[in-house]
């Protein structure tokens, strides 16, 4: 409802929003727009703050149409890294909890959106490792080394 309200709705907020970094002794937008109670905690010590969501940070573009794209595109990333992960690893339950850590951050992106990028790069990275060491190319690579007489400890 406040990003509804705000008056200063558009592309350029949008991006402003999108390229923010959270900061020591900042507040940020959201906290600016939605008038939230903790504009008046130190920034310098505290880091707290009222999240928007994917919806409402969408809407600083104030278009509808890049709300409706945006929450489809952030619903496939969710499905699609769920089933990759899956096709990697064949592992429900890494399935799940990756699934839950992309929905998660989009239910409470907002805050420094450009942050979760390093987040998402980890697991990613300790995905593909998961991948690579269940992976057939892994098991002939010891097995080539089991015939060497190479012992792997």
């Amino acid at each position: 409802m406040s990003v509804q309200a705000y008056q200063d709705k558009g592309t350029d907020t949008l991006l402003r929003a999108a390229k923010e970094k959270r900061e020591a002794g900042k507040t940020t937008l959201y906290q600016e727009v939605s008038k939230s109670h903790y504009r008046w905690t130190d920034p310098n010590v505290w880091q707290f703050a009222s999240l928007p969501g994917a919806a409402a940070f969408l809407y600083y573009s104030g278009s509808m149409w890049v709300v409706l794209l945006g929450m489809g595109l952030f619903s496939a990333v969710v499905l699609v890294g769920e089933y990759l992960v899956f096709r990697l690893t064949g592992n429900p339950l890494l399935c799940a909890l990756i699934g839950l850590a992309l929905a998660n951050t989009v239910a409470q992106m907002g805050i420094a959106p450009r942050q979760d990028f390093h987040y998402h790069f980890m697991i990613g990275c300790g995905v593909l490792t998961i991948g690579l060491i269940q992976s057939r190319l892994f098991t002939l690579l010891l097995e080539k080394l089991r015939l060497l007489k190479i012992e792997v400890r």
